[in-house]
């Protein structure tokens, strides 16, 4: 079966040059990831060393999955998410860049060096027929939405309640606020406390709602409304997933080491693994 699937693949190609995540990496300092291919029994050794935490995934049948329609597959493939670095496809990367300097998100992978990924494979099929399974190394950390997707997080914020994609926008019209530096937000926060003319007239622009002191508790508001605990979303590390966590419907992110496996060799890793483990 692998053999053959590998005859009808763009087999040149390989991980490595295949422009993963966003469309630019040259833009804010984004970086490639680096993929390895492995063989079949590459796979397996790591199975039961460096991902032995998570390896229950290719025995229960329960990976993660990733739909990926740009992606050149090789059967079987390693890659750490977390040397790279990505920006938010679909939208703008305001809410990345306030997860990845939330305080109290530090036990999640960063959002901006993550995979995107799901618990549902019919949810992958959304995006590529072929889905990608994927498996978490031992030292990786994964954060779980849990929720079918990442736009179904609400945000309650300056007198308005919205899907977290919709606040996406609304920072854009404050126009001194960077997707990409946090030193921006920092530097708007002390201009409102300030009472900075102009400061004050772009934030109660932007949220007209907003009470007459808001503006005096702006970053406070914002790491409140995007923390864990409004949010609903959990951070894991592999050793602390279980078979009932992933059968859970919700996007999820991935940070870390990962096995990356095309669908039609899965059952080629599966059969071979079960027989390592009788």
């Amino acid at each position: 079966m692998a053999m053959y699937i590998l005859t009808k693949m763009k087999s040149a190609i390989s991980f490595k040059t295949f422009l993963h995540e966003i469309t630019d990496y040259d833009v804010h300092d984004a970086h490639k990831l680096v993929y390895k291919q492995l063989s079949l029994d590459d796979t397996i050794k790591h199975l039961q060393t460096d991902f032995s935490k998570c390896a229950w995934m290719v025995s229960e049948n329960a990976p993660f999955y990733r739909g990926d329609p740009d992606h050149v597959t090789d059967a079987y493939a390693w890659v750490d998410s977390s040397k790279g670095r990505r920006l938010s496809q679909n939208t703008s990367n305001y809410y990345t860049l306030i997860f990845d300097n939330h305080p109290d998100r530090k036990n999640f992978p960063k959002r901006s060096s993550s995979l995107i990924c799901t618990t549902s494979e019919r949810t992958a099929r959304d995006y590529d027929i072929h889905p990608l399974r994927i498996i978490p190394g031992n030292t990786a950390k994964i954060g779980l939405v849990n929720k079918r997707d990442m736009w179904n997080t609400e945000i309650r914020l300056f007198g308005k309640s919205s899907p977290i994609e919709e606040f996406n926008s609304r920072w854009n019209l404050i126009p001194s606020l960077s997707e990409y530096e946090w030193e921006a937000w920092e530097k708007f926060d002390k201009e409102l406390k300030s009472g900075d003319n102009d400061a004050l007239k772009h934030f109660y622009k932007a949220f007209p709602n907003a009470d007459d002191d808001d503006h005096l508790h702006f970053l406070e508001s914002i790491l409140a409304a995007y923390g864990p605990q409004k949010t609903g979303h959990t951070s894991y590390t592999a050793s602390e997933l279980t078979p009932n966590i992933v059968v859970k419907l919700t996007e999820a992110w991935i940070g870390g080491p990962c096995l990356i496996i095309h669908e039609f060799t899965w059952k080629d890793l599966r059969d071979k693994f079960a027989e390592t483990v009788r």
